[in-house]
């Protein structure tokens, strides 16, 4: 036979006139020289975030060469294809080749799947699983043995053209594995595994798949793994049957599960074909499909052995190998029978319902608001004696204060009007969705303080002068607030005079202020517009701190990035914020809390990665494989697309404190939306901190709080905040236009309950 037909191994060339003469001369038909193209598609790999221009990668490709790029990386001689090829170095190569599993196989996992053995005897199913092993980057050295050559019977499932027609099936194999990576390591047993060879064949190996058709060497073959503590897996390419036995954690488990009984492979060395089919018939025949049980009474009559289809292969190498992916993982660590069987999951009236799409609600009109009371009413012209609030007055104050913004507007309040005063009473029920965030109520008592700021805002324009205090003697109050308990009284409004002096402008603007979302462009913060926003924050008692400087922006967008990511990555914190979307129309209209999907301002492209980022489990594997950088996006985007960044703080960090900054944060957000800017809370990050500091990293994982002190030291470098102080909101402002939508808020009379 021709030399070039028994070889299997291709050649490695070194760089030189002695690879100048092979090129010349008759032994090469083809030469592929790629390295280009090789380099351009790794280079361009590694920088996924950017596409680079052909220029780029041309200087980039160069650069990378060293400029010698025919001496770069490798040649290979193939004898029985009569080429040569010229590659990338073998760890570049592997990079190429595994980048796309990334990350359903992350590259620390594919850096140790390449460090196994595994052993395949029986290449026709055995092919098949082999291919695909290598395919996937599933092992770095293989055992081959098969000691039969291709027929033409073999065609209908072994992947082999006619010209290898009578050559040795582990040669066939091998050539394939090294046609997909020349950098493979491959041993042949063309004989088979036999009695001499069997213990070099099994020394070392980390799995064996056994495909062989001999009873008494698959029997030998897994008395010797269970010695070795090697596990083994058998495919029979009927009902997606994988067979898998774990010697490795299991050394006294019985041969096939012990379902043959007792095993000898002495006693079936001397046994006929016909004495061995109630041993046969034990391993696999209570599974065997319909199909080829009938097919088996007709084998030596109508038929010569019993039949097998390429699909069936193709479906048992694909489960072959994912099971070996995780047995070698260590993610899977069981023994038994398993079936991935087609014609029982691909059947009629077995088909899964079918999904209906999202409605596009793009081309609807924005949800409107409950419409409430004008503020314009007149206005008296002389003092007036203290009166109780009214029941009407009560609904227009309760509405207009209940505009303001809460955590994930949950709204968490509810009232009581009882002898003529407003009581702001916490609803324990509505803030659970983000109690990780909410440490200690924090985020709770700034939103009753931005509430009790639009209060005494519509009074004034009302005509009317409010008394609030915060935090009352619930007991002076009448005592029980008939909720279901835990509830505590935030605040309580008494009118006690009337207001002669002008309304402040920012009254008008308490039904206009909203969250925008929308990117706008990153154009300077208007001076009047800065002084404006420091002076509303001074006014109330706290301070405002603006980054615009662009350097120091991407510095912050990159910081709260990883908070993003963080908080994705907590389950806790991931169930909590997707409890606050409303996916639907539908859904916003009857909860009226929450935030509406609309509101994120997102492109069809965008929903479809907030709805994976929404699934649970997605976002533990996330976790798991270290992988999720894209979750930073969103946020670096957003703070790329604004005019400046502000931290709102107050001194103190009680409750007193908080709800004394919900009053200024409100000054603030109404004064940017008294001069048109788009504000949007990125506040996520400092309750995480609020957390981690105050708390002692309660609800926290040691991984968690690792990240957010690294987090912590990179904010403090751009904020200054001392100890003691309350960091309130930390917010982007920029020049948009108006939001698609807004969340809605609750209906005034779920809300308030008047007492008699």
């Amino acid at each position: 036979m021709d030399q070039a037909l028994e070889s299997w191994k291709p050649i490695r060339c070194e760089f030189g006139p002695g690879l100048d003469r092979l090129r010349q001369s008759a032994d090469v038909a083809f030469v592929h020289d790629e390295i280009v193209l090789q380099l351009s598609e790794l280079l361009q790999l590694r920088s996924p975030a950017r596409k680079l221009s052909p220029a780029e990668l041309r200087d980039a490709v160069a650069a990378h060469a060293g400029g010698a790029l025919a001496a770069y990386g490798s040649w290979f001689y193939y004898p029985w294809l009569k080429s040569l090829v010229h590659l990338v170095p073998r760890d570049e190569f592997r990079e190429l080749r595994t980048q796309i599993n990334r990350n359903k196989i992350t590259a620390q996992e594919q850096e140790k799947l390449s460090r196994f053995t595994i052993g395949v005897v029986g290449l026709s199913v055995g092919q098949s699983t082999a291919i695909t092993l290598a395919l996937e980057g599933v092992g770095g050295s293989f055992r081959l043995a098969d000691f039969d050559t291709l027929a033409p019977a073999n065609m209908n499932r072994v992947r082999a053209g006619v010209q290898s027609l009578g050559i040795n099936k582990a040669v066939l194999t091998a050539r394939e594995i090294f046609e997909l990576d020349p950098y493979a390591d491959i041993s042949i047993f063309p004989e088979g595994v036999t009695d001499t060879n069997i213990d070099a064949f099994l020394e070392g190996l980390d799995l064996l798949f056994e495909e062989s058709d001999d009873l008494r060497m698959k029997v030998r073959l897994r008395e010797r793994a269970r010695i070795r503590g090697v596990p083994v897996i058998m495919g029979t390419s009927d009902r997606g049957l994988v067979d898998i036995e774990r010697f490795d954690r299991e050394p006294d488990r019985p041969l096939f599960h012990g379902i043959t009984g007792p095993l000898d492979e002495k006693k079936l060395l001397g046994m006929t074909p016909y004495e061995k089919i109630p041993i046969a018939f034990a391993v696999v025949g209570p599974t065997l499909s319909n199909r080829l049980a009938a097919s088996l009474l007709d084998i030596s009559v109508t038929l010569n052995t019993w039949p097998q289809l390429a699909s069936a292969v193709a479906l048992s190498s694909a489960i072959n190998t994912d099971a070996a992916r995780r047995i070698l993982l260590g993610q899977f660590t069981e023994s038994g029978r398993f079936f991935v069987d087609l014609e029982s999951l691909v059947r009629d009236g077995g088909g899964e319902a079918i999904p209906l799409p999202m409605p596009d609600e793009s081309h609807l009109p924005a949800l409107a608001s409950e419409p409430l009371p004008p503020l314009d009413t007149a206005r008296p012209t002389k003092p007036e004696v203290p009166r109780k609030i009214t029941p009407d007055e009560a609904r227009t104050l309760i509405g207009y204060g209940a505009l303001a913004p809460s955590g994930g507007n949950c709204q968490p309040w509810r009232f009581v009007l009882r002898r003529g005063r407003i009581l702001c009473v916490h609803d324990i029920a509505r803030s659970r969705s983000g109690r990780m965030l909410d440490f200690e109520h924090s985020a709770t008592h700034l939103a009753f303080g931005a509430l009790a700021r639009n209060i005494e805002l519509a009074a004034d324009a009302m005509g009317r002068h409010v008394a609030i205090a915060p935090f009352p003697d619930e007991a002076s109050l009448g005592g029980d607030l008939g909720g279901d308990g835990g509830e505590r009284i935030v605040c309580a409004v008494e009118a006690v005079a009337a207001s002669p002096h002008p309304p402040s402008r920012l009254a008008r603007f308490m039904a206009e202020r909203v969250t925008n979302r929308r990117i706008g462009q990153a154009m300077p913060l208007e001076r009047a517009h800065r002084a404006e926003l420091l002076e509303a924050a001074r006014r109330a008692g706290a301070r405002l701190q603006i980054i615009e400087q662009e350097d120091a922006r991407n510095a912050l967008g990159a910081i709260i990035g990883e908070g993003d990511r963080i908080r994705c990555l907590s389950p806790s914190m991931h169930r909590e914020m997707m409890s606050e979307i409303r996916w639907t129309r539908a859904e916003a209209l009857a909860r009226r809390d929450g935030i509406d999907v609309a509101t994120l301002e997102l492109g069809p492209a965008d929903l479809v990665g907030l709805r994976l980022v929404s699934n649970a489990q997605v976002m533990k594997l996330v976790k798991e494989i270290g992988a999720g950088k894209g979750l930073e996006l969103p946020a670096r985007k957003a703070i790329s697309g604004s005019s400046t960044v502000a931290l709102l703080t107050t001194q103190g960090t009680d409750c007193g404190a908080f709800f004394s900054g919900g009053r200024a944060l409100q000054d603030v957000w109404l004064t940017a939306s008294a001069n048109r800017l788009a504000l949007q809370p990125m506040t996520a990050l400092l309750y995480m901190f609020a957390r981690l500091e105050r708390g002692a990293g309660a609800g926290l994982s040691d991984d968690e709080q690792a990240s957010l002190r690294r987090l912590r030291q990179r904010f403090r470098e751009l904020f200054d905040v001392g100890p003691g102080h309350a960091e309130l909101m930390l917010f982007r402002l920029s020049y948009a236009a108006p939001p698609s939508a807004r969340s809605l808020r609750h209906r005034v009379d779920d809300l308030l309950v008047i007492e008699p």
